[in-house]
């Protein structure tokens, strides 16, 4: 069971505003825009949010949020296509281990066969 759905203001300021300033901003944000840490994350986005903050946001809370859109592209109702150039740059290690064990078996089995 998951928390409160994120709304669309707190997407927008989450995609838009603030994730190009977050350790895994990309592209020409790691150039044009510093890195902040998830703690001034979570702090703006209580600042900015203000009396419309649907939860308590902390480091843990924004990268969580993060990650189950940008890695695991579990995107939340109201997100709409803000996450998507995260996504396809946030594939996870386990995914990428698991598509080279996928190559080395089917390197094993084709050698087996011309050995064989």
């Amino acid at each position: 069971m998951g928390g409160k759905l994120w709304s669309k203001d707190e997407e927008e300021v989450f995609w838009l505003q603030l994730i190009p300033h977050s350790p895994k901003r990309i592209g020409d944000d790691r150039v044009k825009n510093k890195e902040h840490s998830w703690y001034w994350f979570a702090d703006q986005m209580i600042q900015i949010m203000g009396h419309n903050a649907r939860r308590e946001y902390t480091p843990l809370c924004v990268f969580e949020h993060y990650f189950q859109n940008a890695c695991l592209g579990r995107f939340s109702s109201k997100v709409g296509r803000l996450p998507l150039k995260y996504w396809r740059h946030g594939t996870l290690p386990t995914q990428s281990i698991y598509a080279n064990k996928q190559r080395v078996n089917t390197d094993r089995a084709s050698t087996q066969a011309t050995e064989g």
